[in-house]
């Protein structure tokens, strides 16, 4: 019941805002041309560019979010990988050093 008053307020208010003015003259032909240069300047436009689609994608929160997420894990895990192995050359050749300094021995044979 409530959705067909709502309807027959909307329907009477409409009928009441209606204006009897004239239009401004060439209205029609004006609001065409803009209508053909919209579909022109669309057309006009790539079919697809990677800016845009990277711009949608990350439009959406959760996308972004996701994204966000797994660079961070790919950084934090290459750094560790990277980093094990600078600090395994690294022992070594502190070890080496180490050694060499207190046996005089393992530094003539460097």
């Amino acid at each position: 019941m409530n959705e067909t008053n709502d309807d027959l307020r909307l329907r009477k208010l409409l009928r009441e805002s209606r204006s009897n003015e004239p239009l401004p003259p060439r209205f029609q032909d004006r609001v065409w041309q803009r209508i053909e240069s919209a579909e022109k300047a669309a057309s006009a436009r790539p079919a697809f560019s990677f800016a845009g689609w990277l711009t949608a994608l990350f439009a959406r929160p959760a996308v972004a979010t996701a994204w966000v997420a797994l660079l961070l894990v790919i950084g934090v895990g290459t750094g560790y990988v990277l980093g094990g192995h600078d600090a395994t050359r690294w022992d070594a050749q502190l070890s080496t050093h180490y050694a060499a300094s207190i046996n005089p021995y393992l530094a003539d044979n460097r």
